[in-house]
């Protein structure tokens, strides 16, 4: 009976450890996706790629694949409805580089290389961006920029907006049935190759 005891205490003991090296939403404690759990122990928005205020490697801009990076958000309130994920370039003037909209309330991720031409959660949809076409568009500055990543937290299933919708269009949209908003941001340029 004590050897059972002490056995459940060390097993408890064993999983309390192992969860106290997981307080930061950093990817060193994922074993699996994110979304398979309860994503990131802190409210926001992150990216397994990149940390908040750190460098955007070179695969997720012009000069690489030009793909997405894997975004993941967390602790935000569960009334949520549906998400949308916008991507700005604030220092050229807001530059759009990538909206996807009406986001299933229980999609908590976007895989790396969701866009363009990746899988999109079901119902999900994309603007066309500052080059004029569909989906992400990847840093590709003269200069050092900053990349503003904002997930909206919505009311609503669906914006109901048209498929030609502009940024400005899904921002107001977002604002008029917004719950929760959280930001990130990445660093591209300087060093390009």
């Amino acid at each position: 009976m004590k050897l059972d005891t002490l056995a459940r205490t060390a097993g408890i003991a064993l999983v309390a450890m192992t969860l106290a090296g997981c307080h930061s939403p950093c990817d060193k404690c994922d074993t699996g996706p994110l979304h398979e759990d309860t994503g990131p122990l802190v409210p926001g928005l992150f990216s397994k790629n990149f940390d908040d205020g750190g460098q955007i490697p070179v695969t997720f801009s012009c000069d690489g694949d030009d793909i997405s990076p894997r975004m993941y958000w967390g602790g935000l309130p569960a009334e949520v409805a549906s998400w949308a994920l916008i991507m700005i370039d604030p220092d050229a003037s807001d530059t759009p580089h990538w909206a996807i909209y009406d986001i299933p309330a229980d999609n908590a991720w976007l895989a790396e290389g969701t866009s363009p031409g990746g899988a999109l959660p079901a119902g999900a949809i994309e603007l066309t961006n500052f080059r004029g076409t569909v989906g992400y568009a990847g840093p590709c500055p003269p200069a050092e920029h900053h990349y503003l990543f904002t997930l909206y937290a919505l009311g609503e299933s669906s914006l109901g907006l048209s498929s030609d919708a502009s940024f400005g269009e899904l921002e107001a949209a977002a604002q008029a049935v917004l719950i929760d908003r959280v930001s990130m941001t990445g660093v591209y340029g300087g060093d390009r190759p």
